[in-house]
């Protein structure tokens, strides 16, 4: 039989109420959780145009201490 659940203030909680007797022996086991999250076809076309924003923050407070040196 198979139940489905989530964690909860790190507990396992099952979402329907199952008919499983007091110190019953149970498996958990992952459900398949996707690494990446999809993209659309607009975002991957322009990913690397924009610079990351570190690289974005350094060329922008270089920029402006030249401009008031």
């Amino acid at each position: 039989m198979t139940y489905y659940g989530h964690i909860k203030n790190g507990m396992i909680v099952l979402d329907d109420a199952a008919p499983l007797p007091e110190g019953a022996c149970v498996v958990v086991q992952l459900r398949d959780v996707p690494d990446t999250i999809a993209v659309s076809e607009n975002v991957q076309r322009i990913s690397g145009i924009v610079p990351p924003i570190e690289d974005a923050q350094r060329d922008y407070y270089e920029a402006m201490a030249k401009k008031h040196q």
